[in-house]
């Protein structure tokens, strides 16, 4: 139940992340689109101060052509004798009408010039009517007053047909007394060729305006603009590439100012304009954003499902394990949950070792404690009936008596010993049980064996455990030495090494064979023969209950050369407190 709890709190946990990383992905795409609309808005007003210095470049090289113009024909030398000839006469004036003709005829723009001179009229497109002088009554002209250079609002001119124009008015004074006014010259720009220029910079869609600052009034594209247009356009704004740029109703206009004319070329961007151009951006968020949704979700899923699954192998291999069976887990992830399962699966295999190994301690545990249970019998008979065998034999003087029985009571006395709990004594205890007891076998070998002590004075009074030296003496007499027909030596090395204590016992007795040496050391002994009937197996297991895996136990032997046995473990000198109840022990290290 607690599993399916817990697995539940993790399915609505994997929810809630994977709802709050589509949020995120959803405000990071939002937010991407505001930035790429704002570089779109960016470019189109940088664009669109482009296009609008462009038109206002293309508008003021039309009115700086027609000052240029108007200039040659003022200090032209044909126009200025006209101008001094009180009453031209008819040839006089047809040359002057086509002076005016050849020189303007180059510009598409300017349809027709006026040269106006004491009080008299004459048009290059007709010379000899009236009809430009009653044109002069009209207000476009009369309120250009006495200004010179300068362009009138638009008007009509009726030229074929009426079209709009707008004109350019400037004095002419005499090239020889520039102080005297001698003429008026008006030349007439075709105001739809301004209108053919705005168009070809904005195209056809867009609202635009060329405005007369000075006037107040437009000059072309005036009918979506309001009266008080002027206003806008002089109250500055946003500065880019020359133009300045405001806002203005649902838009904003970009503006450039001409001078010396004054004129304002003008053009509006409005925000459906904007949106259009954005629509490609849009069109793509509309398709990048649910595939962006989907796609996170989908590897989101999967993440979540790829952590969710070991998680729930591993808590359900953890309960298993808990109720008393060995899981194993098989996780290949390639991340921590994998290296997880692995620590897992070594702590089990540890835990079933320990426990395998306190089982083992245990029952050597018991065994020694059984051991030392029956070694509480102590046999004061048998110590008072040796005692007198040695009594008759000190009276009747046998001394090789007496010898034997004081070493066999010192034998039984340390093995018998064992109920004081003492499972260890210092090696040179040892080494005196081991000296008694070759005084015993001495008896029966005679001249067979010698023993022979190689042991470091520093060692001599570290721990080992009890009756551990005799067993390997006796095996080493016993079965060594005894089937040789040459006497042997049996030799006891002892010395400390790195912290350890290194005890070798070895003999030049018959050796044996490789399967009995393998036999020895990882299968049960079935050497018997000392007064304890320890073998091997005890040895081996009483080293491992008392220290674990901290000691080496090895057998050496070659048929016929000898054998040797080495063991190696912790050199301590001092009593300490073993764990598990165990005897206590020294914790100074040599």
């Amino acid at each position: 139940m607690n599993g399916k709890i817990r697995m539940t709190i993790q399915k609505k946990t994997s929810a809630g992340i994977a709802v709050l990383i589509l949020i995120l992905t959803l405000i990071g795409n939002s937010f991407v689109y505001q930035y790429c609309y704002k570089l779109l808005v960016a470019h189109r007003r940088q664009q669109d101060a482009g296009i609008t210095s462009q038109c206002a470049m293309g508008v003021q090289t039309v009115l700086q052509d027609s000052r240029f113009l108007a200039q040659n024909i003022s200090v032209s030398p044909l126009i200025q004798e006209f101008l001094k000839i009180p009453d031209p006469d008819y040839y006089q004036i047809e040359a002057m009408s086509q002076e005016l003709k050849n020189m303007i005829k180059l510009r598409l723009y300017i349809r027709s010039a006026v040269l106006i001179c004491r009080d008299q009229v004459y048009w290059s497109y007709s010379p000899y009517e009236d009809y430009f002088k009653g044109l002069l009554k009209e207000e476009w002209y009369q309120e250009m007053g006495g200004e010179n250079r300068c362009y009138s609002r638009i008007h009509p001119i009726k030229i074929a047909k009426e079209k709009d124009f707008i004109t350019y008015r400037c004095y002419i004074s005499d090239s020889n007394n520039p102080v005297m006014r001698t003429g008026e010259l008006l030349l007439n720009l075709d105001a739809g060729q301004f209108d053919t220029v705005m168009k070809s910079y904005f195209g056809e869609e867009r609202k635009y305006l060329i405005y007369d600052g000075m006037k107040g009034i437009p000059v072309a594209g005036g009918d979506f603009w309001p009266e008080d247009i002027g206003n806008v356009l002089d109250g500055g704004g946003r500065y880019a590439e020359g133009c300045f740029q405001t806002d203005f109703q649902d838009g904003y206009v970009t503006y450039q100012r001409l001078e010396p004319s004054g004129w304002i070329v003008a053009a509006y961007t409005s925000k459906d304009e904007i949106i259009k151009d954005a629509g490609p951006i849009r069109r793509f968020f509309f398709l990048y954003t649910p595939l962006t949704v989907l796609a996170v979700g989908m590897a989101v899923f999967l993440y979540i499902r790829q952590i969710i699954a070991p998680v729930a192998e591993i808590s359900k291999a953890m309960q298993e394990f808990a109720a008393g069976r060995k899981p194993e887990l098989s996780i290949r992830t390639g991340d921590e949950l994998e290296l997880l399962s692995c620590h897992f699966n070594h702590m089990v295999a540890s835990i079933e070792e320990h426990v395998r190994q306190k089982v083992q301690d245990e029952r050597i545990k018991k065994k020694i404690k059984f051991d030392m249970l029956m070694s509480k019998i102590h046999p004061h008979f048998l110590y008072n009936t040796l005692s007198s065998v040695i009594y008759l034999a000190r009276r009747n003087g046998d001394k090789d008596i007496e010898t034997m029985v004081k070493s066999l009571i010192l034998i039984l006395q340390d093995s018998m010993a064992a109920y004081d709990g003492k499972i260890t004594a210092p090696l040179s205890l040892e080494l005196g049980i081991v000296d008694a007891y070759g005084a015993i076998q001495s008896y029966r070998y005679k001249d067979k064996f010698e023993i022979i002590y190689n042991v470091s004075p520093e060692v001599k009074e570290a721990l080992v455990p009890k009756n551990i030296l005799q067993p390997l003496v006796e095996n080493a007499i016993y079965h060594g030495i005894a089937p040789s027909e040459e006497p042997g030596v049996v030799e006891i090395f002892a010395e400390p090494e790195e912290g350890k204590l290194r005890i070798c016992v070895s003999d030049t007795g018959v050796g044996m064979e490789e399967e009995r040496r393998k036999e020895l050391m990882n299968g049960p002994d079935s050497s018997r023969g000392g007064v304890h009937s320890i073998g091997m197996s005890s040895i081996r297991d009483r080293l491992e209950y008392l220290y674990g895996e901290d000691y080496s136990f090895e057998v050496y032997s070659e048929k016929g050369k000898g054998t040797m046995v080495l063991i190696c473990i912790p050199l301590m000198k001092k009593e300490w407190d073993w764990p598990d109840g165990r005897e206590s022990q020294g914790d100074d290290y040599a």
